[in-house]
């Protein structure tokens, strides 16, 4: 009788941020040493995962057919693994028997198999070759141990991470900014000098990582206006770099692999006072149009940056006599949170304002899915849109505190917030809700109840009409 698998089988999972299926299995410790891309292009170049990602456009039926030839596929690896590391009386055969199963599927199967038992017996061949000079009292060193070759420098990490973002950056494969890029650079060469070694990824080591780590911890550098750099950040930008360095075949071993970060700062952006807001959007009324429409729609609906981005006119509409913003991702994409999406009627002085007109030239001009704000790039959409805090900073109009973080274009979602913070609305079965908690897409207290809970339009309106703003007009 033909032996059937009870365990259970890995699946393939979508992945928001590319838009698709993807298949991240881990292949067992114990077989790890032993598998490589030169058993199977999708096995990790480490030996510790077998990846793959399906089309885009793949329709259920093609992504079952795939996920089930991976499965497969999967399985005879990890079986031909477990089989080859039997013991040692028994491994000549093993090699023997898997040479054979692969030439009676050779038809079959194509040259997947013949490069699958090319690789097992190049694998076996090595181990061999190891242990008999390891018998004669030879130690082989590993490349990271005494790295030789080409160095794997900065600029070749930046470069390689900058690829992966770009191509990762569905539907519009932007390049990253060159603020981001100069921090990835920033933060590896500072590593490099507190560890007094030379611009070589392979010489960095678990251990380099972890003195570096508790180095930060007690950094003497004073940071930006006196404040203490980042620990977190920095540490995350490290694994990132080195994980992307992995992924793209620079390193066969990630030594920030096991890194563990510090805890995040859970300190939350300071608000505008209410002068401090209304001053920001008066202030913005004289930028260019997407400057002037992220401050206002932000300043009354608590929208942040990458909210406002992918807003096209397809995303406002009139729901139950009010025109409405609704603010969710495109498909493929998602908010921080299953809350975060939401449907908000339109402060009135956003529409005193001619937000309304301007949905409708852009829907007009450029269609109903344009996006709302195209002028600027993404870098330049973050700069323009804080230059007007800024400005108001240096007029002393808006004043940081001594200490803790500072005030950004975010604080205006902060500022919505503790605005409404405490305002009770009725939802649709009579229960009170927190105003704050639906417009800024916050997870109620009881979030085994925030599923069925539903505000109608003219409720939620008369809660966000209480949020002041200048009483100008365009």
């Amino acid at each position: 009788m033909e032996h059937l698998r009870v365990a259970r089988q890995p699946r393939a999972s979508f992945d928001s941020h590319r838009g698709r299926l993807v298949i991240n299995w881990r292949i067992p410790r114990g077989l790890q040493a032993l598998l490589s891309p030169e058993v199977c292009a999708r096995i990790s170049r480490n030996g510790k995962w077998y990846r793959d990602r399906f089309p885009q456009n793949a329709s259920p039926e093609q992504a079952a057919r795939l996920e089930a030839e991976r499965l497969v596929e999967y399985h005879a690896i990890i079986d031909g693994a477990r089989e080859a590391l039997a013991s040692p009386e028994r491994r000549s055969e093993v090699l023997a028997r898997l040479a054979d199963k692969a030439a009676g599927m050779m038809l079959a199967q194509g040259d997947r198999l013949i490069a699958l038992q090319a690789g097992m017996r190049k694998l076996h061949d090595d181990r061999e070759s190891v242990g008999r000079l390891a018998a004669l009292g030879v130690v082989m060193q590993s490349p990271e141990t005494t790295p030789g070759g080409k160095p794997i420098t900065i600029d070749e990490v930046v470069r390689v991470w900058s690829n992966e973002y770009r191509q990762n950056d569905e539907p519009l494969h932007r390049e990253p900014s060159d603020s981001a890029k100069a921090a990835k650079a920033g933060v590896l060469l500072y590593m490099f000098e507190t560890l007094k070694k030379p611009d070589d990824m392979r010489q960095i080591t678990a251990a380099d990582l972890r003195k570096h780590r508790a180095y930060l911890i007690g950094d003497p550098r004073p940071g930006k206006k006196g404040r203490k750099p980042n620990v977190y950040d920095h540490i995350q930008q490290i694994i990132t770099c080195f994980n992307a360095a992995e992924r793209n075949g620079l390193l066969t071993t990630n030594p920030a692999e096991k890194l563990q970060n510090v805890n995040k700062d859970k300190g939350k952006r300071p608000r505008f006072t209410e002068i401090e807001r209304i001053a920001v959007l008066r202030a913005a009324l004289e930028c260019e149009p997407d400057v002037k429409w992220a401050h206002w729609i932000s300043g009354c609906t608590s929208a942040i940056p990458s909210e406002l981005r992918f807003l096209t006119p397809g995303h406002f509409y009139i729901e139950d006599g009010y025109k409405v913003v609704d603010i969710k991702p495109p498909p493929g994409y998602r908010l921080k949170t299953e809350y975060r999406p939401r449907c908000l009627p339109l402060h009135p002085a956003l529409l005193a304002q001619g937000l309304w007109e301007r949905v409708e030239q852009v829907r007009r001009e450029r269609g109903d899915s344009a996006p709302l704000f195209a002028s600027l790039t993404e870098a330049q959409f973050s700069q323009h849109i804080n230059a007007v805090v800024h400005r108001l900073k240096k007029t002393g109009v808006i004043v940081d505190e001594p200490s803790g973080p500072r005030k950004t274009f975010y604080s205006h979602r902060h500022s919505v917030i503790t605005a409404l913070d405490g305002r009770k609305i009725l939802d649709d079965e009579g229960r009170e809700v927190d105003a704050s908690y639906i417009v800024g897409g916050h997870s109620p207290p009881d979030v085994h109840k925030a599923h069925y809970v539903h505000v109608t339009m003219a409720r939620l309106y008369k809660a966000i009409e209480t949020l002041s703003a200048p009483a100008v007009t365009a």
